[in-house]
């Protein structure tokens, strides 16, 4: 099989179809990914000239080639193999696989991406290989979030983390206006006010212990003592 001619054929093809990115909304939208014709570690640029617009499965093979044709050079294996090993579940993607996931990816509308999304992914991928792992691994996911509370340790070191920090002014305009018109139930009303009743802060000044709900009424910067 002569590789060099193989990849020749595909840019060929990909330049005499005068291929465009479209937007998402268009109907005769392709997801197209770009290609140096020349790659960057053999000395390839940036211009036009030595850029083509690929499929996701055309650039698969076309990344794979160029290891058969340039052998030895690593940083075209390395390339090829960012590409074609997936790190989290250990194994080689196909090219039918990869151009799948790709396409997948944008066409995503934008409230998906993140978690939800790759959670898609990887159902859909489980499903296109019939690979069992993969819905193991979000039925894994989904209780480790869900039915596992967070230890007393990892809540201090959030809380040490968070301490100091100054809310903005915007998020606090946000937290007001999703609690307007919000009632509190007796239940959480009682809570509150035991909690306020039992915590007492010693006021810097005279060194009072006084109960929280009338520690910056009376003392701290109001206290009498502040400045003697």
């Amino acid at each position: 099989m002569n590789h060099q001619k193989v990849y020749e054929i595909i840019i060929e093809t990909a330049r005499f179809q005068n291929r465009k990115r479209l937007i998402k909304t268009n109907f005769s939208y392709v997801y197209y990914e770009n290609h140096h014709i020349i790659p960057k570690c053999l000395n390839g640029t940036d211009n036009k000239e030595n850029l083509v617009l690929l499929t996701a499965k055309e650039h698969y093979i076309c990344h794979k080639l160029l290891t058969y044709i340039y052998k030895g050079n690593s940083d075209l294996v390395f390339a090829f193999h960012c590409m074609a090993w997936n790190k989290r579940y250990k194994n080689y993607v196909s090219s039918r696989d990869y151009a799948y996931v790709k396409e997948l990816r944008s066409l995503a509308p934008s409230h998906k991406k993140g978690k939800n999304l790759k959670n898609e992914m990887i159902k859909k991928y489980g499903e296109i290989t019939g690979n069992i792992r993969y819905t193991k691994y979000l039925e894994k996911s989904h209780k480790s979030h869900v039915n596992y509370p967070q230890s007393k340790e990892t809540r201090e070191k959030r809380s040490r983390s968070i301490s100091g920090q100054k809310r903005k002014k915007e998020v606090g305009i946000k937290i007001s206006n999703s609690l307007k018109g919000h009632t509190f139930t007796s239940e959480t009303i009682n809570k509150i006010k035991n909690t306020l009743k039992s915590k007492k802060i010693i006021c810097e000044h005279c060194n009072r212990e006084i109960p929280y709900r009338n520690y910056y009424q009376w003392h701290g910067d109001k206290c009498k003592l502040k400045n003697k």
